[in-house]
């Protein structure tokens, strides 16, 4: 993430001779900006039209550089002349990106005007709580501003999810599946008082609770985290531990009919120092101790990976020793990579695909799954997810990021997965593979 501001030069001398100009891009405010540059855009006009007019950028080493003016802007002519006009007013343009101040200046003819400052920082993605607590910040789900209330939920949004928990109930209900909606609460709903900002009374989980209603059923587990809170959050992670995992385990074992079962997930856990993903983001790391389950006790090892990371990922275990001889499947995000392993000791086969709260419909015709997870996280739900998702798209564009070696090798372990229980996504990993080798030869 990066903070944009502008700051506005006043300049007597510029304004003295009556110029107007317009700044359309950037805005100021919280961006992800993942290129390496930056658009300017917007347009000046003089009242002496014959004006050579140039746009210099000047970094904060001292580096210049000089554009022309490249667009026609009709509207701006039409604005500020009150005539039609079809000469070049407008300016789009790309600025390096880089972190500090630049100042943009008008050269008109052969004087000089300083009309702005754009000043770029790069911002932090942690927050530092009480009790050396972190917590996510800046990341694009406005984790903050969903926190203190200043944003909400939308109409759309609200719509958007009643329709999408319907829709699922339907789907899942007609291949005769019994599934819920799993959201998993946000580190800062579970500390709240650790949370370096006030908790509003109203925010969109709030919202989302009280307004999302018929559908898929909800399971949100707050309190019962809450009241072993310091087990099942870390001091340094986003996500919940193992112990913090099985808790929702437990809770999606009661409402599956299956309480009886309880017992059997896993009990011994034992204490590991780690950066989670919110401490490597510090300098210095910053490590912290996370509950996580014994070695002798990890259930399960997988028996089919796709080795994607994070969106398209699948991965398949399976027990024979399960205390169920049933599928269940999770459609879910990275909270569900340790969920998905602790609940191995219940259900013969267990099949985790990231989709972040959507489905993929391959995956239940080809697994007729008597059970089903969709989760997804606090933080994400200000986006309602698309009902479908292909997860075979998001494993095709990460797969395209890979060297020709790597695909090769990933095509020889998929071709080893061909005769097992889940030939279905070993096939069509190697059919994908096969066909970006082949592109990348043909290219």
């Amino acid at each position: 993430m990066h903070s944009i501001k502008l700051d506005f030069i006043s300049n007597d001398d510029f304004d003295s001779i009556k110029n107007r100009w317009w700044l359309d891009q950037p805005k100021q405010g919280s961006f992800a900006l993942e290129k390496d540059t930056i658009d300017l855009s917007g347009w000046i006009i003089c009242v002496d039209t014959s004006s050579v007019i140039k746009i210099i950028s000047e970094s904060r080493t001292g580096q210049q550089e000089e554009f022309p003016l490249n667009i026609k802007r009709a509207d701006a002519i039409k604005t500020v002349l009150g005539t039609d006009g079809d000469f070049n007013c407008g300016f789009k343009i790309k600025l390096k990106l880089e972190t500090g101040t630049t100042n943009i200046s008008f050269k008109i003819n052969t004087k000089t005007y300083h009309v702005l400052a754009l000043s770029i920082t790069r911002s932090t993605k942690v927050l530092k709580g009480k009790s050396n607590f972190l917590f996510l910040a800046n990341d694009t789900n406005q984790s903050t501003d969903q926190f203190t209330g200043a944003i909400s939920l939308s109409p759309k949004a609200l719509l958007d999810w009643n329709t999408h928990l319907q829709s699922l109930h339907e789907i899942f209900s007609a291949v005769g599946s019994k599934a819920c909606f799993l959201l998993t609460p946000a580190k800062e709903e579970i500390f709240p008082d650790f949370y370096p900002h006030p908790r509003a009374s109203l925010t969109p989980i709030d919202e989302f609770i009280s307004k999302v209603r018929g559908g898929l059923d909800i399971l949100f587990p707050r309190d019962v985290l809450k009241r072993e809170r310091e087990l099942t959050y870390s001091r340094v992670d986003t996500h919940w531990t193992d112990y913090g995992a099985k808790i929702a385990a437990e809770e999606l074992l009661r409402y599956f009919g299956l309480p009886d079962y309880i017992s059997k997930l896993p009990n011994e856990f034992e204490v590991r120092s780690t950066t989670g993903d919110l401490g490597i983001k510090t300098n210095p790391l910053t490590f912290g101790p996370v509950l996580s389950i014994s070695a002798r006790h990890r259930g399960v090892s997988e028996a089919f990976n796709n080795k994607v990371t994070n969106n398209g990922r699948i991965r398949v275990y399976q027990n024979p020793a399960a205390v169920i001889h049933q599928t269940l499947v999770i459609f879910g995000d990275s909270f569900s990579t340790n969920l998905s392993r602790i609940l191995t000791p219940i259900f013969g086969r267990v099949v985790y695909t990231y989709t972040g709260g959507a489905f993929d419909k391959s995956v239940i015709a080809f697994e007729k799954p008597k059970f089903i997870i969709v989760q997804s996280n606090q933080r994400f739900i200000i986006n309602p997810p698309p009902l479908e998702y292909d997860i075979w798209e998001s494993a095709r564009a990460k797969l395209l990021q890979s060297d020709k070696l790597a695909l090769e090798n990933l095509a020889d372990e998929m071709r080893a997965h061909l005769a097992s229980p889940s030939c279905f996504y070993a096939e069509t990993m190697l059919k994908l593979v096969n066909e970006i080798l082949s592109e990348k030869i043909n290219t």
